[in-house]
């Protein structure tokens, strides 16, 4: 007696393949999808016939079962196949008008027919490989979209000959202690909402808060202080693998369903875009590829502040500037005018190069390291005033 010959790996794995993907795209709330489901025949409870995929469902209180037959062959489905598979439909007690027939290949001619005549939706699956031993592979890309708004430029006039940008940037209380600067006003507005999330350049004039003087020896001299900004988008994507599944419907010559599998490595190699208006924007986070994820844009928890450094004030820019001084202070004639370069110190020389500078850790001196909001009523947020001595103010 020869012995049956048993069906290699590959045809194992081809069929598997078709029937687990078919699964998956009938796969909703409130449906069972069971794959393999084996019945007996009505004439004969010892054949055990064998369904591919099985849809089980309720509709208006009643139980709709939708099979499937799946087909992962070289050569196309013929009319003599969708015979055989409404054959056995019926001798299982399945309904065959409604049911699935899934091939990867195509029908030929008579085979669309006769699932027409039958009632049968014929399918056919794209997605595979060339060989149909596995999914097909494609580029997808996820974007990660966070805004950064950038003071370009600060305008002030004053009736004081000796104002520059540092004497406008911070401001004091009544008793001449520093509470806060143009930087802290433009970063809480901003995380607040109150500056406009929009393309393009934008002018804003500073008004101090109430309780807040501009950082000078005499108060009494009037000045304005208007900022340039303008909203940068930092666009982080990373690249990773798709598999997409489609059912076409030769019959109705239209796509059925579809599904799109994304995967990305844990910590993924991430491309950096600057972008400034919305059509950057849009080249920027759909590169290509089957599939674009973009997540809801978020804003960056720091400004950027005229190319020289972030704000709130890094604990690295910090760090930097102290070391300056305290080269400086180690002199045994200490010579400050070496402090005059200061204005030298570039981007790069503060915050580094790295993009992730912008989520570091905030300088132990800022209040909203240690948790306080701005404007503070007194330095420290105590409630009560540090007064300083008038004897040893600037005159």
């Amino acid at each position: 007696m020869a012995r049956k010959r048993q069906p290699s790996p590959d045809h194992m794995t081809k069929a598997r393949l078709v029937e687990e993907i078919v699964a998956l795209l009938h796969e909703r709330e409130g449906v069972i999808v069971d794959r393999n489901v084996r019945l007996p025949a009505l004439s004969d409870p010892n054949d055990i016939r064998e369904i591919d995929v099985l849809v089980t469902g309720v509709v208006a209180g009643y139980e709709i079962r939708i099979p499937i037959e799946c087909k992962n062959y070289e050569k196309r489905i013929s009319a003599g196949q969708i015979d055989e598979y409404k054959g056995k439909l019926e001798d299982v007690g399945l309904p065959v008008r409604g049911a699935i027939y899934v091939c990867v290949n195509g029908y030929g001619k008579d085979a669309k027919r006769r699932a027409k005549d039958h009632g049968v939706k014929a399918y056919y699956l794209e997605g595979l490989t060339a060989d149909r031993l596995s999914s097909a592979i494609h580029q997808t890309f996820q974007s990660f979209v966070y805004l950064l708004l950038r003071v370009e430029r600060v305008k002030f006039q004053s009736d004081r000959n000796d104002d520059s940008l540092w004497a406008v940037a911070f401001m004091n209380d009544k008793w001449g202690n520093v509470v806060g600067g143009i930087w802290d006003i433009l970063w809480k507005k901003w995380m607040a909402g109150e500056i406009p999330a929009v393309w393009g350049e934008q002018e804003l004039e500073i008004v101090p808060p109430e309780g807040w003087r501009w950082h000078i020896d005499d108060p009494v001299h009037p000045r304005t202080v208007t900022v340039a900004l303008k909203m940068l988008g930092l666009v982080l994507t990373a690249e990773g693998e798709a598999h997409m599944h489609l059912l076409h419907d030769i019959v109705e010559e239209q796509y059925d369903r579809a599904h799109i599998r994304a995967v990305f490595a844990e910590n993924p190699e991430l491309k950096l875009t600057v972008v400034e208006n919305e059509d950057q924007l849009v080249a920027a986070t759909r590169p290509g590829g089957i599939g674009n994820i973009v997540f809801e844009m978020e804003k960056a928890p720091r400004i950027h502040i005229l190319d020289k450094l972030y704000w709130p004030p890094t604990e690295r820019a910090i760090q930097v500037v102290g070391a300056r001084v305290g080269e400086v202070m180690a002199m045994d004639e200490p010579d400050w005018s070496l402090l005059d370069n200061m204005q030298e110190l570039t981007f790069s020389d503060l915050e580094g190069t790295d993009i992730s500078a912008i989520w570091g850790k905030t300088w132990t001196g800022h209040p909203s390291e240690r948790g306080e909001d701005w404007p503070l009523k007194w330095p420290g947020g105590q409630g009560r005033p540090v007064r300083v001595n008038p004897k040893k103010r600037k005159r």
